[in-house]
């Protein structure tokens, strides 16, 4: 399994809220049962990734480690008693489990830092040890190659989102807060859909996002943009959609919902902040707040059909990703992302 005197590059966290480090880090020495080990052919930049290095969910005792959970790669070997995929095979990388073994996670070492920690999955590096029940192997058409990766997180959460955790109607009206990469996902699917009201709250509708929003022709799209909740008020919406996890967004969002609202959270609040409902008594109108479970999907079963789906309605996620780049240039990607300059990044190897 290992290359002599081999190595490959990888973004690495070493301390929370500073930026990834470009390291090289040997070739395992051989894969343990249920590993598979792949090269990265593209991976995407995701805001949970985002949340990850600014430590949201607390202390991360598994410094220095690994990044990325959705990406596009080719295996290059196969662990013991591996039997859902085989060299060669393309396949997706996706952070929800699915069927398969639940193998270790992959351990590193360079020569310069030490031991480097890794998860069930990584995508930031030119080649990785994933867990079996973390990739799927589905054709990819052509003109879905750009935007394989992002079938490891953000398609597949939105599509879940849309067709099994909401199960939204034609005629629903939406408010979806964040116009990033998961964000404009989760429209598009609702527009692939037939649904044309969708309202947006975005504190910096970019060039990129505006042309985005624009090709999905919707339904009196000038009056759809907005910097602030409380524009919105006064409308009826089915579903508002939250992709930020800001506390004080989600308690503004909770003013505006009418009579059989759902708010649905997709964007992760920080650890141990306090949600404070004004007017909870109108919980008994039929509103209704819960968090997406990553769209309820199995990407074993569904990744095909959803990628099928994708293909089918590909006017509508043509302009998904608005940046593509190099590994070695990740961190302008997060400062893209942190400055609301772009949608989803592709990251090249």
């Amino acid at each position: 399994m290992k290359k002599k005197n081999s190595t490959f590059k990888a973004a690495v966290l070493f301390n929370l809220k500073k930026p990834l480090k470009i390291i090289n880090i040997n070739y395992p020495d051989k894969l343990k049962k249920g590993q598979i080990f792949i090269h990265l052919k593209s991976s995407s930049i995701c805001g949970a990734q985002a949340n990850e290095i600014n430590g949201i969910k607390g202390p991360d005792k598994y410094l220095p480690h690994m990044m990325g959970h959705e990406g596009y790669g080719k295996v290059i070997n196969v662990g013991k008693s591996v039997k859902k995929v085989k060299k060669g095979d393309n396949v997706i990388l996706h952070w929800r489990k699915g069927y398969g073994i639940e193998a270790d996670a992959g351990l590193y070492y360079s020569k310069k830092f030490g031991k480097i920690n890794s998860g069930k999955v990584t995508t930031f590096s030119e080649y990785t040890t994933v867990s079996e029940n973390r990739v799927t192997k589905i054709k990819i058409s052509s003109k879905l190659k750009k935007i394989a990766p992002c079938f490891g997180c953000s398609l597949s959460t939105s599509y879940g989102l849309v067709f099994k955790e909401a199960k939204m109607k034609i005629n629903n009206r939406l408010l979806i807060i964040g116009s990033g990469g998961l964000g404009l996902s989760i429209a598009a699917m609702a527009r692939s859909k037939g649904i044309k009201n969708i309202m947006f709250v975005d504190k910096n509708f970019n060039n990129y996002k505006t042309k985005f929003i624009k090709s999905l022709r919707l339904n009196n799209i000038k009056n759809y943009m907005h910097k602030k909740i409380e524009d919105c008020k006064g409308n009826k919406f089915n579903h508002i959609i939250d992709t930020t996890g800001d506390i004080k967004i989600l308690e503004k969002a909770f003013n505006i919902m009418t009579g059989n609202s759902k708010l649905i959270l997709v964007g992760q609040p920080k650890k141990n902040k306090t949600l404070k409902l004004k007017n909870a008594l109108s919980m008994f109108d039929g509103k209704t707040i819960f968090a997406s479970d990553g769209g309820l999907i199995n990407p074993s079963k569904d990744l095909q059909k959803i990628s099928d789906y994708v293909n089918k309605n590909f006017q509508y996620f043509k302009n998904f990703i608005s940046h593509d780049i190099f590994l070695k240039d990740v961190n302008k990607g997060f400062t893209k992302l942190k400055h609301g300059n772009a949608l989803r990044i592709s990251l090249k190897f």
